[in-house]
């Protein structure tokens, strides 16, 4: 049986995280990121989505976690400065596998192509409006409903 950290590669490979990751990545870096998010700035954007969102001031970064079954699924957000850093985690007992989508992305592509690069290696996304900062949740929210459907049929 492949291990928890096998599969959502696996998953993530299938639904096409790292294109559409490295894609919304060039989209945001158009803009020059100057903007200082303060939490309640992003507070604000994350409720005007269809999750609910904790935060974890010891971390800087809210959370949602979404229960199906054994599987535990964790999607965050964290903004220090003016890129945004997106996270799953899922967990089934102890195994627990995921990371930051930039990490994920890059594992990802490189399973997908061998010797595969990109520069920088591991972005954030610049988020430097309002309207970029919600265009990045909703990729996180969306990324996180397609992983969550086809985690559960495989």
């Amino acid at each position: 049986m492949p291990s928890l950290t096998t599969k959502v590669i696996a998953v993530l490979s299938e639904i096409d995280f790292a294109r559409k990751y490295y894609a919304l990545y060039e989209q945001l870096s158009n803009n020059s990121p100057q903007h200082r998010w303060s939490k309640e700035e992003i507070q604000s954007v994350l409720s005007q989505t269809s999750l609910t969102f904790k935060y974890v001031s010891s971390e800087r970064l809210f959370t949602h976690r979404d229960l199906s079954g054994v599987t535990r699924m964790d999607l965050g957000v964290r903004v220090p400065d003016t890129e945004a850093e997106l996270l799953l985690e899922v967990g089934q007992g102890d195994e627990i596998a995921g990371g930051p989508f930039q990490l994920l992305a890059k594992q990802v592509a490189e399973q997908q192509h061998k010797g595969f690069t990109y520069d920088p290696p591991y972005p954030w996304l610049p988020v430097s409006t309002e309207d970029d900062l919600r265009v990045a949740v909703e990729f996180a929210i969306d990324t996180l409903n397609e992983f969550r459907r086809k985690f559960s049929n495989d």
